[in-house]
């Protein structure tokens, strides 16, 4: 049994290094048979790291579908991380990951421009909270020492207005993701802090400042069409105070 279990180790080992999913999840179902504890470590330890292991591809693609098995294997519950929210996280760095390449592969003959530049980095940090976030409902702990890349400045998230209104829908998916880590029926939030539930809600609140200012310069210019587009995107209850919100949306219909 010993041997087997070893074997079984090495080979799911063999497998994530080299990315590959699916032969790493057939390695730890027949490790899981032989050793369970063991088996549900290694998921652990892959969910903690955010799937962030050289020769992966896509970090956030392995750490969601792994906390998909991590759930599978009992890893959930009363005594466990909380199901729901741990979905969420992993959630989370995904739906970041897809806005990372969406810019990637909007840049012409693949050169960024400097205000790519600059919402990559921004969006990097965004995914560092969500990890530190994924971490703590890990019972990992969070990391007190990056409590400041938590705040997010309203002007640096002006800058993320372009890359938002270019992907809608994925920045749509963002917000409603972020409304279930922290909005007021939101699951049990284990290890957050005041400064990340700020930092989500400012991001939330971003994307509908995104979103009421090109519905204005859509009124402006007379293109009613353009402007219902952008309202399917616009949610009240993200993060905009009711005054000012109201006084926004009079000022775009000049009420």
């Amino acid at each position: 049994m010993e041997k087997e279990v070893s074997l079984l180790s090495r080979l799911a080992a063999n497998h994530l290094f080299l990315g590959q999913f699916e032969p790493l999840r057939a390695a730890l179902l027949s490790l899981r048979r032989r050793d369970p504890f063991l088996s549900l470590s290694i998921l652990r330890s892959i969910v903690s790291f955010g799937g962030r292991i050289d020769g992966v591809r896509c970090p956030a693609l392995l750490a969601w579908l792994c906390v998909l098995e991590f759930l599978d294997h009992g890893g959930g519950g009363p005594e466990g991380a909380n199901p729901e929210a741990l979905r969420a996280k992993a959630e989370f760095l995904l739906l970041v990951h897809l806005v990372c390449e969406g810019v990637s592969e909007s840049a012409p003959d693949g050169e960024v421009s400097i205000s790519d530049v600059d919402s990559v980095a921004l969006l990097d940090r965004i995914s560092d909270l969500g990890l530190r976030r994924l971490k703590a409902e890990m019972g990992d702990g969070g990391d007190e020492g990056h409590v400041a890349d938590s705040v997010f400045e309203e002007e640096e998230l002006r800058s993320l207005w372009k890359v938002c209104l270019d992907q809608p829908e994925i920045f749509d998916e963002l917000s409603w993701n972020i409304q279930k880590q922290v909005g007021d029926s939101g699951p049990s939030d284990a290890g957050s802090t005041v400064e990340e539930t700020e930092g989500l809600k400012r991001i939330q609140e971003g994307v509908q400042m995104a979103h009421l200012d090109a519905l204005r310069e859509c009124l402006a210019e007379d293109d009613l069409d353009g402007a219902i587009a952008h309202l399917r995107f616009l949610h009240w209850d993200f993060g905009l105070e009711s005054e000012y919100r109201y006084c926004h949306c009079f000022h775009c219909f000049n009420l």
